[in-house]
Order: structure tokens, then sequence, then C-alpha cells
């Protein structure tokens, strides 16, 4: 197989993997009940960096040199190096990034808190009116 076949086929295989793998994301945020996401995000980061991976391979092995010669390749080294960052930080966080279920929301109270002495926060207390916004038009 000629290198520059690999190279096109890596390319799209790379692609459509990332462009899934962010579906199977935005799909573990907005329904967290659903168990295998997790493991199928990360599956699918693991093989877009080895298709990442292996792509930058090929290019070096076809033009002799690392590459980073235009803005294509420092794009896809960039993309290899953040996808491997994204593995490692999963790898090393109690949970996938797929299960946004620990993430707190906000139903529109904020809460005002003060640590205690020992330096927790659990001192809060909630405003007790919201801001006014005036616009220029209602000077009156």
């Amino acid at each position: 197989m000629d290198l520059v076949v690999l190279q096109n086929w890596l390319d799209n295989i790379s692609f459509a993997v990332l462009f899934s793998t962010m579906l199977i994301y935005w799909v573990g945020a907005a329904f967290p009940g659903i168990p295998y996401l997790g493991a199928l995000g990360t599956a699918g980061m693991a093989v877009a960096n080895l298709s990442i991976a292996a792509l930058l391979g090929s290019r070096w092995i076809e033009a002799g040199y690392f590459p980073l010669s235009n803005l294509y390749e420092s794009l896809f080294f960039l993309v290899w190096g953040i996808t491997a960052i994204h593995l490692v930080a999963e790898n090393m966080s109690r949970f996938p990034f797929s299960r946004s279920s620990h993430i707190p929301r906000s139903n529109g109270n904020i809460r005002l808190c003060s640590p205690d002495s020992a330096g927790n926060h659990a001192i809060c207390r909630a405003p007790s009116t919201r801001p006014q916004i005036k616009l220029a038009d209602d000077a009156r």
C-alpha cells in the first residue's frame, strides 16, 4: 500500500472517530445513566490517538523528517498531543469525562460562602435580592 493512500485512510479514520467520540461524550452528558458510554468514549479517544500517531509516523517515514513543517502537520501533532493529555487526565481522574453527572448544576440561586475557622466552606447564605439590570431606555 502506498504511504499517501495510508495517510488518507488514517486522516479520515481519525476524523470519523473523533467526531463520533464527541457525539458519545455529548450523549453521555445528556443521559448520564447510560453505563457504557464512558468506556466507549475512552476507547474512541485511544483509537483516534493511535490513528493520528500512525499518521504522523507515516508522514515521518515518507518525508524523512519529523512532520512539523507546515500547518497541516502541526495541527495533527497538536491534536495528537491534546488527545494524549485527555487520555492521561481521564486515567488519573476518578470518573470518565463523559459522565457529567458529577458536575454541579445551578438552578439560578447563587450561594455566597465564606470559610469557617477550619477553612471549610460551611457558612453559606443565599443572596437576599437578585441584581436588577437597568437599560438606558428605562431611565424614567
